[in-house]
């Protein structure tokens, strides 16, 4: 047991160590009030703009440090600055952010529906960033306080039109607003966003820290459960012993751990203080004695052994179904229920992920 914890702690270490230096950048453009707080609030799903710990970095732009993600907030332009000089301080100050520790991910240009007008110096700093090679794409242009506008988006349409023909060509923009029916948009803003970063690293760690789109945190956790099956079946390339099967727990939790941060889950379900025990319960001698009844023959001429595939299998089959009970305790979380997390790992509940039809369904997936 005690080098199981020691092999889970090192686990733990290694990725916590790994989303620290992997963290995206937010930067947010725009007019003074034109609810780029609010955006990056309803984004991050967090009060963020409600600390005072900004660190300062230049006149123009400040940055908050968060566990998963860092937001640069701009100074936004008043209606008396000078469009030409107010642009040429901006782009200096997102050149000084260029090849940093804290290189900027994607640039969020927020335009209020309820101005209800975009004005020449949004026109300006636009064609500026867009001549900036290294941020061009990472440009995401979005129509703020959209509950504002009128039922047929009469605002929205007549800005798409202004900014394709200021411009000269088509752009995608975001209408957001903290309703309902804005909903579909930010989650199209944050998939574009993850999906236009390059690093897979930074490209996770934005998909970890954003609450707007769970379909997305779960597409990502599923990629987790794969690498996790494919490692799994690599240890049992050399047949484990059933009573041996908890030599599987240290990847298998790593796994839990990386799928429970990915739903922002990872510190109510107590999964350092007491899955590795519930784990190397579950894989012990007890259920993997039983496996070779829900299965018959994978014990039959390889000395009641587990391998490769089975071993694949009972991951993936875990990893599934700790991803399913994760997206549904966040979603029901994020709908406002009051959900009981404390114990979602239990043994009861992991034995009941790894059914025989489970581990049967995910052991075939491995043998293709």
């Amino acid at each position: 047991m005690e080098n199981y914890e020691k092999e889970i702690k090192r686990e733990f270490e290694e990725f916590e160590k790994s989303m620290e230096s992997s963290k995206p950048t937010i930067m947010l453009l725009g007019q003074t009030g034109c609810g780029k707080s609010s955006l990056a609030n309803l984004v991050f799903g967090e009060k963020i703009f409600e600390t005072s710990d900004f660190i300062s970095q230049t006149q123009e732009f400040s940055i908050k440090e968060g566990r998963e993600c860092n937001i640069i907030d701009s100074r936004g332009y008043e209606l008396s600055d000078t469009s030409d000089s107010y642009v040429e301080e901006v782009i200096q100050g997102i050149k000084k952010f260029e090849g940093d520790n804290k290189n900027i991910t994607s640039i969020w240009y927020c335009i209020s529906i309820a101005g209800k007008r975009i004005q020449d110096v949004d026109i300006k700093l636009i064609k500026k960033i867009r001549e900036l090679r290294n941020f061009r794409d990472k440009l995401k242009i979005v129509f703020t306080k959209s509950d504002e506008d009128s039922v047929e988006r009469d605002t929205a349409i007549e800005f798409n039109k202004l900014l394709k023909e200021k411009l000269g060509y088509e752009v995608k923009t975001y209408e957001i607003s903290q309703e309902e029916f804005a909903k579909k948009e930010l989650e199209e803003l944050i998939r574009d966003t993850a999906e236009s970063i390059d690093s897979e690293d930074i490209r996770r760690a934005f998909i970890m820290a954003q609450k707007g789109n769970l379909e997305l945190k779960k597409k990502e956790a599923l990629k987790i459960v794969g690498v996790a099956a494919a490692t799994a079946a690599t240890v049992g390339a050399s047949p484990i012993p059933f009573s041996d099967a908890a030599v599987l727990v240290p990847a298998q939790i790593a796994m839990i751990y990386q799928i429970s941060r990915i739903f922002g889950l990872e510190k109510t379900a107590n999964i350092k203080g007491s899955l590795g025990t519930t784990l190397t319960t579950v894989l012990g001698k007890s259920l993997a004695g039983n496996l070779v009844k829900l299965i018959p023959g994978i014990g039959t001429g390889i000395g009641a052994m587990i391998n490769a595939v089975i071993a694949g299998g009972m991951t993936g089959a875990l990893g599934y179904g700790i991803t399913e009970n994760c997206y549904s305790v966040a979603k029901r979380i994020l709908n406002g229920e009051k959900v009981e997390i404390e114990n979602i790992f239990d043994n009861e509940i992991i034995k009941s992920m790894l059914t025989k039809e489970n581990i049967e369904k995910f052991s075939k997936s491995m043998k293709k």
